[in-house]
């Protein structure tokens, strides 16, 4: 098992150096969305969505997301974008520090 994970994560690793070297703009960003996509599905089968139909619509959204920011990225709106995010991640932040560890699962966000 970690002899397969070696070999693949070098094979991984050297076509990730290779996009990253020689790859332009469009073709970059296209191998980015490629690896975002797989890092959705699979967070998305982590977060227990087990239908194909949900997943893929998991993945559709994200996928449309990032192709609207890749519209933004030469407009005035990507400071917007940057606040947005570091507010998002704030948030997320404090909700994590409320989270309560128990046993019955619709309990488990203490009341403000």
């Amino acid at each position: 098992m970690i002899k397969q994970r070696i070999v693949s994560g070098l094979i991984l690793g050297g076509i990730i150096l290779v996009v990253v070297i020689f790859a332009s703009g469009p073709w970059f960003a296209l191998a980015s969305l490629l690896l975002f996509g797989i890092g959705a599905w699979e967070w998305a089968r982590l977060t227990s969505i087990e239908s194909y139909r949900w997943r893929a619509g998991y993945l559709l959204a994200m996928a449309i997301v990032a192709g609207g920011l890749w519209t933004v990225v030469d407009s005035n709106l990507s400071n917007l974008w940057l606040v947005l995010s570091i507010v998002f991640w704030l948030w997320m932040v404090i909700l994590l520090r409320r989270y309560h560890h128990n046993d019955y699962p619709y309990t488990r966000w203490q009341r403000w």
